[in-house]
Order: C-alpha cells, then sequence, then structure tokens
C-alpha cells in the first residue's frame, strides 16, 4: 500500500500527517491513548460463517456491543463513528450505538445517530455530540445530488457492485425518515427503553448468525446462506450419529467377554466426558484470549502450545506423585473447576489489564495463565488407564476409543453451542463435564479387576 500501490491510492498513506498501523483494529483501539475525530469501519468483516463449504463458524469481534463501547471512548468529544454495511444491519448496529451512547452518560442517544442508504449499501454514523442542524443540511445537500455527484467516489467504480440509487435517510434526528422501522426503534430509545434487539457481545460475537438462529426457527430464506446450514447440519448430524454408533461397541463387546454393565458404562462416561469437557475449554479459552493477542491465528497457536506442554507434564506428575488415584483425581477435578470458573467468569478483567504490554509479554501470560488448568486437565486420562488396572486391556482399548470420538463430536458441537449460548456458557459446559468424569471416575477403580484378560 505504500510502495506498489502507492500511486493508486494518491500516494495518501505517504502523507506526513498519516500513520500507518498494521494491528488488529479493535486491539489496537483499545490498548492505545489517541483519540481520534473519525473512526471508519468500511464494510470490514470475515463472512466465513456463509462462506460456501466452509463449515467455520467465524466470530467477528469489531461488530460486538463492547466494541462500539470502545471505540466511542477512543473518538474526541466531537467524533463520529461511521460503519458501512448492508441490507439490514444498521438495526443492530445503530442500537449497539445506543447502547454505548448510554454507558457514555448520553440521555438522549437518538439525537445522535444517523443512518444512509443508498442501493445496497448502508452507512451508520454515531456522532459523540448530538447532530447539529448545520451539520444536518450538509448531509441534506449530499443527498439531494447523489447518486450523480458522489463526494470522493467514482461512480463507476461504485456501479460496478452496486446497483446506485438516490440517497436516503433510514433515520436521522428532526428528519423524514424513509423507513418505518427506524422510526418506530428511535422513538423507543428516546422514550428511554431499548427493543428486544438481539445483539452480539465479546462473549457470543458471532454477528452473522443470524441466519443460524432463523434456520433452527425454521426462518431461513432460500438461498446459499440456507445451502451451507443445510451441509453443516448434515456433517454434524454424520459425525454425531458414526460416533454414537461406534460408542456403543463396546458394551456389546465387552458384554459378550463378560465384563460387567457397570464398569462398561462407568469406562464410556469418563473417557468420553474427558474428551468432551478438553475441547470445550480448549475452543473456549481459544476465543476468549483472540482479542489480547490481536489474532485469532495467535491464540489458537499459544492456546494450542499452552494446553499440549501444560497436559503433558501434568500427565508426567500424575505419574511421579504417590497419591492414591481417588485422591488425584478429585485435587484435579477442583483444580479444574476453579481454573475453569476464573475464566469464564472473570478472565476479561486480567486480559484487559495485559492490553498495554507488549505483545511478546501478552503471549507469555496468556499461556501462563492456562498452564496450571493444562496440567490438570492432563492429569485425569492416564489416572483413568492406570485405574483400569492389569485386568483392563480390552476396556483400556475401548476407553481410548470414546475419549476420541468424544473428542470429535465435542470440537464439532462446540461452535454452534457457543453461536447459540456463548463463550462463558461453553465454559462452564466443559467444567461441568469435568464434575461429570470426577463422578463416573469411581466406579473405574475396581473395572479392571473385573475386566476379563
Amino acid at each position: 500500500m505504500t510502495t506498489t500501490f502507492a500511486d493508486f491510492l494518491d500516494r495518501s498513506l505517504l502523507r506526513p500527517n498519516v500513520d500507518v498501523v498494521v494491528a488488529d483494529g479493535r486491539s489496537f483501539v483499545r490498548r492505545t491513548e489517541r483519540r481520534f475525530d473519525v473512526i471508519s469501519i468500511p464494510g470490514v468483516d470475515t463472512l466465513t460463517l456463509q462462506s460456501s463449504g466452509s463449515f467455520v463458524f467465524a466470530e467477528e469481534y469489531l461488530y460486538t456491543q463492547e466494541a462500539f463501547s470502545d471505540y466511542l471512548r477512543a473518538l474526541t468529544d466531537d467524533g463520529v463513528l461511521a460503519v458501512l454495511r448492508f441490507a439490514r444491519e444498521p438495526i443492530r448496529l445503530s442500537m449497539m450505538g445506543a447502547q454505548a451512547l448510554r454507558e457514555l452518560g448520553v440521555a438522549q442517544p437518538d439525537e445522535h445517530i444517523v443512518v444512509l442508504e443508498q442501493g445496497s449499501l448502508n452507512l451508520t454514523l454515531v456522532s459523540r455530540q448530538p447532530w447539529a442542524e448545520h451539520e444536518l443540511v450538509h448531509l441534506d445537500g449530499i443527498i439531494s445530488r447523489s447518486p450523480q455527484e458522489l463526494e470522493g467516489v467514482s461512480l463507476k467504480v461504485m456501479s460496478t457492485f452496486f446497483q446506485i440509487r438516490p440517497m436516503r435517510y433510514l433515520y436521522a434526528p428532526h428528519r423524514r425518515n424513509a423507513d418505518p422501522t427506524f422510526a418506530a426503534l428511535m422513538s423507543t430509545v428516546a422514550a428511554g427503553r431499548f427493543p428486544a434487539v438481539e445483539l452480539p457481545t465479546d462473549d457470543r460475537p458471532y454477528y452473522f448468525s443470524a441466519e443460524w438462529v432463523n434456520y433452527f426457527r425454521g426462518e431461513a430464506q432460500p438461498g446459499p446462506v440456507k445451502e451451507m446450514l443445510d451441509g453443516y447440519v448434515r456433517f454434524m448430524g454424520l459425525v454425531i450419529a458414526l460416533s454414537l454408533l461406534t460408542m456403543l461397541l463396546p458394551v456389546l463387546v465387552l458384554r459378550r467377554r463378560g465384563t460387567g454393565t457397570k464398569h462398561i458404562a462407568g469406562t464410556v462416561a469418563y473417557f468420553s466426558a474427558l474428551g468432551f469437557c478438553f475441547m470445550f475449554l480448549e475452543i473456549g479459552l481459544i476465543q476468549k484470549t483472540t482479542i489480547v493477542v490481536e489474532h485469532p491465528a495467535h491464540s489458537i497457536a499459544i492456546v494450542l502450545a499452552s494446553l499440549l506442554v501444560s497436559s503433558g507434564l501434568g500427565s508426567l506428575a500424575s505419574e511421579r506423585l504417590a497419591w492414591p488415584l481417588r485422591r488425584l483425581v478429585l485435587v484435579a477435578v477442583a483444580t479444574i473447576v476453579v481454573i475453569g470458573a476464573a475464566y469464564a467468569f472473570g478472565i476479561e478483567a486480567v486480559l484487559r489489564a495485559a492490553l498495554p504490554l507488549p505483545f511478546g509479554v501478552r503471549m507469555v501470560v496468556v499461556a501462563l495463565s492456562i498452564a496450571p488448568l493444562g496440567m490438570a486437565m492432563g492429569m485425569l486420562f492416564p489416572s483413568g488407564l492406570r485405574a483400569l488396572g492389569g485386568g483392563g486391556e480390552g476396556l483400556a482399548a475401548w476407553a481410548i476409543a470414546a475419549n476420541g470420538l468424544a473428542s470429535v463430536i465435542g470440537s464439532v458441537a462446540s461452535l454452534p453451542f457457543a453461536v447459540m449460548f456463548g463463550f462463558t456458557a461453553l465454559l462452564s459446559a466443559g467444567v461441568g463435564l469435568y464434575l461429570v468424569a470426577g463422578v463416573a471416575f469411581v466406579p473405574l477403580t475396581s473395572a479392571g479387576a473385573a475386566a476379563p484378560d
């Protein structure tokens, strides 16, 4: 942008009053002390949820309630947040802006919001100050000249991608608005109430998940998005059906060999719970730490590395500690519950305090905060295998298989679970399943003796 394409951009990025920062925009805004006249988000997204053939639900931390609060705090006293989006998205964007303004002590958020529409494009403008009459008059002039004289925008370029139509207000204070929905929404906001519009948050940052929710409500519209979701549901159903079918085999095979049903059920329950909850906690931790390390790739790398190393150390420690197995498992489960609950409900404050630190230090903070949890998680699997004893070779093989199958199901099911309920619920479910594993461990101590050779 400053070399090969510099001339294409009229060398604007090389001007002395322009600083180029390569960073995640949300993280940069949260840690910088600078204040800006304008923060512009021109259609930035990672719309992976609607990408053909992709079974990945993309989180989007740029469009959450907390993000809008961060943006408004980073503006000057008369600064403006400008978000360019599409279709009906400005309804949620304006509600997030209104909520963020309320947090700043603004009594009448409806006086601070303007929404413009032109063809498929919508521009939501949220100002720190109420829109003055002379500012609205200036916007009136721009609207009256559209689309023939769009300021700073090539009509030829725009018409290549969008059907250009005259610009109009979807909402502006003290103006005639083209959309009665916005007028009704803002009337509600002006009265001090907020409509029941589901807004994305940092705990549930799936800005594009409305299609997923509508799908399960039976309200999805025919088209590429519905076809993609149909494919995901078929894929998820196939994985779960095959996994559950395979997990039933140990019951049939081992019962023929004389192993008691109680021992089989306890073994499958314990190792399956470990597979589910490990994946739930792993994915929840990746998402909870994304903002502080600036990018999902960084979060995946540091969380997986920390969990794998620390769980390996925990596995090694479980062999070195001369504790009874039940005591070892009890302590490990208690540690997971305490640390997991802290991560689920209180880690945001710790990570937010780490934002001003250098990137490398933040990565170390994340890794060290996860390590004790990983060590405790790593103790449970080898402890379960040792509990089966020397006579439990048949059960041990099925235990490993059940754990692997549960991990597959957990990885597939965790994402829609997070979309519907959030990452705090995902981590809480993982912690709860570790409690289930602790209860299921009790019959394992006698399973080895009961299993045939």
